[in-house]
């Protein structure tokens, strides 16, 4: 028994030190949170850049250097976007082969 409890909200309880949770078991969740918080932010930067771009491309009034940088913002974007999706069909394709779950998101009642 721990005289202190100590957790912390970005990792799942799982890993709490009472739980017993170690070795690979553990490191596969490590993972799984890391993963999961580099696709949210790498989401979330997409949209930001993304606006951005359409912002830009927007007030760029004609000048041909405002739209061209506005134009590389917005396919900057959509590259970073899809290079995430396809590193996500990657590691489905791992997880669908080597039979590990190494994403389990849960939304609620849907899991992806």
């Amino acid at each position: 028994m721990y005289l202190a409890d100590v957790s912390n909200p970005l990792l799942p309880s799982k890993l709490n030190p009472t739980s017993g949770l170690a070795g690979v078991s553990g490191f596969s969740a490590v993972i799984a949170v890391i993963l999961k918080t580099f696709f949210v932010v790498g989401f979330v930067l997409f949209i930001v850049y993304f606006l951005i771009g359409g912002l830009q491309w927007i007030t760029s009034t004609g000048d041909a250097k405002a739209l061209e940088k506005a134009r590389n913002s917005i396919v900057h974007a959509l590259l970073g976007v899809v290079v995430m999706l396809s590193l996500f069909a990657i590691l489905k394709l791992i997880e669908a082969v080597f039979g590990v779950n190494i994403l389990q998101i849960d939304l609620g009642a849907i899991k992806i």
